[in-house]
């Protein structure tokens, strides 16, 4: 089990066009199938939540089957792009800013979806405030539905509480804290590398130096509109500029890249980082990693990860380093994660009245978030759930149908956690980007993007995990990628300046 990810299917339409004609009634015509690709692997009780699901969609008129194939996260970039440009049978895929997400609309394979909810999705439309949608279209276009409980994701660094404990710390309160407890379980335990991050390329934004900058709130170093997971291009100081990383060396990002390098060869980073194909946490499950980067402020709602981590004898712990000021983060209020529907779909309505009958109401969205009410959960209150299988979630709605409106907090979470939570929830808590709302188009350096991503999937793991000298590292990288960037910098900063000429 691997935290937060999920799925995907294979569609078969010879049937679908006989089938629609059916859909208005519980027991018309037979099951159309819907193709929903998503990350991942299968929560624990996927496979006896999918027939509940299956049936309560048939009660409410929409007979469906649904197919949903998994796509392991180290393969998810390259295998969801051959299946788009394979033109296989999808309805349904996940994507996202840091995944390929622009690169695939210009290609054309996604559907604008604006008709399509306005007459099928009134729920989806009404579940999401006008804030999220406003800051997630693509070139003025509803390119993929936003799924996103906050205004910006969750974050910590979860540590081994047991050995924090075991070593003689207070709970960790600062990042040198964490250093230096980094460093005291490499020297207690000399066969762990204490910080276990992520080296594939389709999962960097779990590399260290990208996980650091998370933190920032002075200088608010940030991704751009163009790469969701990479700083070679950058935004700093809500000043409307997109900085280049190959002229413009931040201070910051120096420090992290030189940590990261310092880091590696002290073993403290895994040294097989960029070859590893399991997912990064199982070594903090198995003993041998002390902290990971989680998109959560609490891992207590990951029951069946802990218990991973109790057979072990650890326990987990995080270490929040996000601030409680308001005021100090920027944020354009764009969502990580988007469910969007293929051109070649042949079962678009019905896809758009499947996401819908998810976002109705809270039935419905809490059987898929979580699954079967008083089998694998139960509620607290009126706005906390408590988990009851173990199960982290029921179908992973973060990949499919997460809103705001409906989200349920884990009763089991901390006060320090239950507090951000409610702070992220607020627009009010950010300072509101100067480029919300803006959407970069690809299309006019969609060549470079292509050509560039080839080059920097040799250079930026690598780069932002330590594991080559950053100096040397990136004199190389700038002599076969430096033209390209500076295309594609060119392009979202003319871009951007015209969108905030249209501010004034």
């Amino acid at each position: 089990m691997s935290l937060k990810r999920l799925l995907v299917g294979v569609l078969v339409g010879a049937i679908a066009t006989m089938s629609v004609a059916a859909m208005g009634t519980p027991g018309g015509g037979s099951a159309v199938k819907l193709t929903i690709v998503q990350p991942s692997n299968k929560t624990a009780i996927f496979d006896s939540l999918l027939p509940v699901i299956e049936k309560n969609l048939a009660a409410d008129g929409l007979k469906l089957k649904l197919d949903v194939i998994f796509v392991p996260w180290s393969d998810l970039a390259t295998k969801t792009q051959v299946m788009l440009a394979g033109q296989d049978q999808i309805d349904l895929i996940f994507d996202a800013p840091w995944l390929h997400m622009n690169q695939m609309i210009a290609q054309g394979y996604y559907e604008e979806l604006s008709s399509l909810l306005s007459s099928y999705g009134p729920n989806i439309l009404r579940t999401r405030p006008q804030e999220m949608w406003d800051a997630n279209k693509f070139d003025g276009k509803i390119m993929g539905i936003p799924l996103g409980l906050f205004f910006q994701q969750p974050h910590s660094w979860t540590i081994r509480k047991d050995l924090r404990e075991s070593l003689g710390f207070s709970p960790i309160k600062t990042y040198d804290e964490l250093v230096k407890y980094c460093y005291a379980v490499k020297k207690a335990y000399p066969k762990m590398f204490p910080l276990s991050f992520d080296g594939n390329y389709s999962n960097i934004q779990y590399g260290f130096v990208n996980w650091k900058m998370l933190d920032d709130s002075d200088t608010n170093i940030r991704f751009t509109h163009a790469f969701g997971a990479s700083l070679m291009l950058y935004y700093k100081n809500n000043d409307g500029k997109v900085y280049n990383l190959f002229e413009d060396l931040d201070p910051k990002l120096v420090v992290a890249a030189n940590e990261a390098r310092q880091f590696y060869q002290d073993g403290l980073i895994n040294p097989d980082i960029l070859s590893i194909k399991q997912p990064y946490d199982d070594f903090y499950n198995t003993g041998k990693a002390a902290v990971i980067p989680v998109r959560l402020f609490s891992l207590t709602r990951s029951t069946d990860f802990l218990n991973n981590l109790k057979a072990i004898g650890g326990t987990a712990e995080p270490v929040v380093l996000a601030t409680k000021t308001p005021g100090k983060v920027v944020a354009n209020f764009v969502m990580d994660n988007f469910i969007c529907l293929t051109k070649i779909g042949k079962n678009k309505e019905l896809s758009i009245k499947f996401l819908d009958w998810v976002n109705k109401n809270t039935d419905n969205y809490n059987l898929v978030e979580h699954g079967v009410k008083g089998k694998d959960w139960e509620p607290v209150g009126t706005d906390k759930w408590r988990n009851i299988t173990g199960a982290e979630f029921g179908w992973q709605a973060y990949c499919l149908s997460w809103n705001p409106l409906y989200n349920l907090l884990p009763e089991s979470d901390d006060a320090n956690a239950i507090e951000m939570q409610r702070l992220i929830a607020k627009s009010s808590y950010f300072v509101k980007d100067v480029t919300a709302g803006f959407s970069f188009s690809a299309e006019p350096v969609k060549n470079e993007i292509a050509q560039y991503q080839g080059i920097e999937g040799k250079y930026y793991p690598a780069l932002m995990n330590g594991v080559l000298d950053p100096t040397a590292t990136l004199a190389q990288f700038k002599s076969e990628a430096g033209p390209l960037l500076k295309k594609i910098q060119e392009e979202l900063q003319k871009q951007v300046n015209a969108f905030l000429a249209k501010k004034k």
